[in-house]
């Protein structure tokens, strides 16, 4: 087997994943290629760092905070965070936003009443 084939098939037998032979095969590779063997002791030191124990030891003051950000993300989530001084304005911003469509609503029933009168007027006096 050469390195590139190994490299593949390094994670699979480090965790002892496959068949004897093929096992073997790669022994036999990593016994002779100190770049594989690297490689392979890389993945030893890295598996180590999950199995360490560790325990963290938090003192009480910085306990109390965490315990303290918790409860915040642990309030009910207001959907609206509308602040409540804006309510007296909220009239006023709907107005003015809805004027101009009102205006040009407007406009148009004007011309189209405007349109219809004259067709009316026409059609009489041809009658």
């Amino acid at each position: 087997m050469n390195c590139e084939q190994v490299r593949a098939r390094l994670s699979e037998f480090y965790d002892g994943e496959l068949p004897a032979d093929k096992t073997a095969e790669i022994s036999e590779h990593v016994n002779s290629c100190d770049v594989c063997t690297a490689e392979l002791r890389s993945f030893g030191q890295i598996g180590g760092l999950f199995r360490e124990e560790r325990e963290l030891a938090i003192s009480a003051g910085n306990w109390a905070k965490i315990v303290v950000r918790l409860d915040e993300r642990n309030r009910p989530f207001r959907r609206w965070s509308f602040p409540r001084s804006m309510y007296r304005w909220l009239p006023l911003i709907v107005t003015s936003l809805l004027s101009p469509w009102r205006l040009a609503i407007g406009q148009h029933r004007q011309h189209r009443m405007t349109r219809s009168i004259v067709w009316s007027q026409l059609t009489f006096i041809r009658l």
